[in-house]
């Protein structure tokens, strides 16, 4: 296959919409709602614990109830 035969690939083209798609995902004010901890009450919080792996947590249960369908956590 050539380049110029690239720009018509449909899967270059697939590439781009869901380039666009990610990028309307991360910018969406949801997905900023989401990582947004400081929304959570302060006792929530204080429960989960301050350390880096239960802020993980409490982050992957707010992207879960905002719809996200899968999450991992290191």
């Amino acid at each position: 296959r050539g380049l110029g035969r690239l720009a018509d690939d449909r899967r270059v083209a697939d590439l781009g919409r869901y380039q666009r798609k990610a990028c309307a995902l991360l910018t969406s004010s949801a997905t900023r709602r989401a990582f947004d901890l400081r929304a959570e009450p302060w006792r929530v919080r204080e429960r989960y614990g301050p350390h880096k792996y239960a802020q993980s947590l409490l982050l992957a249960r707010r992207l879960i109830e905002a719809g996200v369908r899968l999450v991992t956590v290191y």
